[in-house]
């Protein structure tokens, strides 16, 4: 059983919870009356893949010009993870009837948050923060959101005291939790609707990017699974929209056949690849999609039926001739896949060669930062101005910044910048992902911890 109802309740409650007070009771009372009948026929809607159309019965429900203070909070909550701007709109209206609303003031922060109007989330923030509701409640995990808007704006001193306001012991992991909610990706709901969409349309990179993310739903902020329900319905119906002896769509059926029970079957798919030559085989290729072959690859090296450097024998050819091609014509997953092979096999200055190629020609944070890594390892070169150049582009990209940080401290330099940019990255590397798994806020305190006694110096 797939978790709609779990997921429509959340939204109706998310991102926090009212209190006890009158706009609760008044959400209480729409959700039962007005809204009841909606959020059935919206739950079917998105077992029926058709989530989007659910968020039209949610706005359709009452007229514009009948909406109360409570149906513009609640139609906030329910459009928050996915559609965000639309989310703000709302909030923004609920503030303007009720500005003196602690709880209108949080979710309107929070959605400021998300959008990256950072000045202005610190403001309701803060008005919440301060507000008797919240005092009556205690210490919680909305001044880490407050220390996360503050750091942006360059109150480093104040963000230090919002962070040390939460008790981290209790919120180390509901902070990771709400920082997936600031600054992770929307539901995987609203994007498989636009892939969908996207993909009944013809449109062949949405119909593999649909089925990829059917292979790793990321059902809430800690876990990924494989949505077998949807990959059923989405691999046949995707399966009639192309050409059946197109490459992509051979893989993409490979891929979906692979997942879709319980207990993947290797030999099956090693028989598929192998007769298609596709990855693996006697004259293996590698179809145009770059994603696709990324996924693939992952699952041959994962169930042992090839090696890094076998694929990277197969491969090389087709790779940098990926790599030669003009900037805007480079499928970059296909290079990370071909980047990917050469960290596994150790190849080192293969892949310095690389990550320099992609960084000059697509400026992708990912090869700045694995080019950075080796340049920082030549002491010779830790100085030299491309070094200088990929800190100052990407400062707030996690590696980049754990690496300027470093180098502040070795070379005695002022702290308080590089530490305030390496929180900030902190807390958008929080959000997990199918590769990294959750994470903790630990290294974020320790980060807070050496910025107070930077700000105090």
């Amino acid at each position: 059983m797939m978790r709609f109802l779990l997921l429509l309740v959340g939204l109706a409650a998310a991102p926090s919870i009212c209190d006890g007070q009158d706009l609760h009771s008044d959400v209480g009372r729409l959700m039962a009356t007005k809204y009841r009948d909606v959020a059935a026929r919206a739950e079917q809607f998105a077992r029926d893949r058709q989530f989007g159309d659910g968020h039209k019965l949610w706005l359709s429900a009452v007229p514009d010009e009948e909406k109360t203070v409570a149906d513009f909070f609640l139609l906030g909550n329910v459009l928050f993870h996915a559609q965000p701007m639309k989310a703000l709109e709302l909030q923004q209206q609920a503030a303007k009837l009720d500005p003196g609303a602690a709880d209108i003031q949080l979710e309107l922060g929070m959605c400021l948050h998300k959008a990256g109007k950072y000045r202005e989330a610190a403001a309701a923030y803060t008005a919440y923060t301060e507000s008797p509701t919240a005092k009556t409640r205690g210490p919680g995990v909305f001044d880490a959101l407050l220390a996360d808007c503050l750091i942006r704006t360059g109150k480093y001193k104040a963000a230090c005291d919002a962070w040390e306001r939460v008790p981290f012991r209790s919120y180390r992991i509901k902070i990771a939790h709400y920082a997936q909610k600031i600054h992770g990706d929307t539901s995987p709901f609203q994007r498989h609707y636009d892939l969908l969409t996207r993909a009944r349309l013809k449109d062949i990179d949405a119909a593999m990017q649909l089925i990829l993310l059917d292979c790793e739903w990321d059902w809430d902020w800690w876990t990924v699974e494989v949505n077998r329900d949807f990959l059923k319905a989405d691999s046949t119906e995707v399966a009639k929209l192309f050409p059946v002896d197109d490459k992509r769509v051979v893989l993409m059926q490979a891929i979906a056949e692979y997942h879709s029970p319980k207990s993947p079957d290797a030999e099956q798919f090693a028989t598929v690849l192998k007769g298609e030559n596709l990855i693996i085989g006697d004259k293996p290729v590698l179809p145009d999609h770059g994603l696709l072959v990324s996924h693939a690859a992952q699952l041959v090296l994962e169930n042992k039926l090839s090696t890094p450097a076998k694929l990277l024998e197969f491969h090389r050819a087709r790779f940098e001739a990926e790599l030669a091609k003009a900037a805007d014509e480079i499928d970059v997953e296909m290079v990370n896949v071909y980047a990917s092979l050469l960290a596994q096999s150790e190849r080192s200055d293969e892949l310095s060669r690389v990550d320099r190629i992609m960084w000059q020609k697509t400026n992708a944070p990912r090869f700045a930062a694995s080019y950075l890594v080796s340049l920082v390892g030549d002491d010779k070169k830790a100085t030299n101005q491309e070094v200088k150049r990929i800190l100052s582009t990407h400062a707030e990209q996690r590696v980049v910044s754990s690496i300027a940080l470093s180098l502040a401290r070795k070379s005695e330099q002022p702290l308080t910048k590089p530490l305030a940019v390496a929180i900030a990255a902190e807390f958008k590397s929080l959000t997990p992902n199918p590769l990294s798994g959750t994470r903790t806020s630990d290294r974020l305190n320790a980060l807070f911890k050496a910025l107070r006694q930077s700000v105090q110096e």
